[in-house]
């Protein structure tokens, strides 16, 4: 226990660590930085990739791309293990469809790549392309298999569209199949439920997230 002591000239602490593991941890290598900033946005989803173009996010993707301060900031924060995932929203926010499906298969590679490299402190989600269904289920069996990647991170509505949707079945067989842990990431509100978050500054960490993530949860 924490303070105790024994008779010995020298106090002897003894302690019980146990090992932190940071899960909500993203990460983009400067290839996939780049590409995404030119792909085409989806209009719901301008304000969500914003900070991944121009000068006013390059502080920001300067910390998501160097694994070295991150090391560094997990050191002294004693976290023992980060679980790696693309920075919100993915791959969701971009189209053509077949643009974002490329890019999502490189960028899980890159993830899969770090964590081969240094298994002792980094782990991973892979993330899809829920906009081609398909896609995204074959996907998933590479996540889960060759890349050997921990779950599937999705990053809320895709285009407005939550996962209870219909077309989204073979992702979800794909994920039940593969016995994948799917780790459903808060966004802002759709564009179809946006308008009271909007008008009073809650579209984000303030209220929206939680009500997205939370209408998700129960539309499934």
């Amino acid at each position: 226990m924490p303070g105790c002591y024994s008779s010995y000239p020298a106090p002897i602490r003894v302690m019980n660590r146990y090992r932190v593991i940071a899960v909500e941890e993203h990460y983009a290598s400067s290839d996939y930085v780049r590409a995404a900033a030119e792909l085409d946005a989806w209009p719901g989803d301008a304000r969500e990739i914003q900070m991944m173009r121009g000068p006013f996010g390059a502080p920001w993707r300067q910390k998501l791309t160097d694994l070295d301060a991150r090391l560094a900031e997990m050191d002294e924060t004693g976290i023992d293990v980060a679980v790696l995932s693309l920075p919100v929203p993915g791959v969701q926010g971009y189209q053509p469809a077949q643009s974002a499906t490329s890019l999502v298969e490189t960028a899980n590679d890159q993830i899969a790549e770090v964590v081969r490299d240094r298994p002792a402190r980094f782990s991973g989600f892979g993330a899809v392309g829920p906009q081609d269904p398909t896609h995204a289920a074959a996907e998933i069996e590479r996540i889960m298999g060759p890349l050997g990647l921990s779950g599937i991170m999705i990053y809320s509505h895709t285009h407005g569209r939550y996962l209870d949707d219909p077309r989204f079945e073979p992702l979800v067989s794909a994920a039940e199949a593969h016995d994948a842990a799917i780790y459903l990431h808060p966004r802002m509100p759709s564009e179809e439920m946006a308008g009271p978050f909007r008008d009073y500054g809650m579209l984000t960490a303030l209220w929206g997230f939680q009500v997205d993530a939370g209408t998700h949860a129960v539309r499934i």
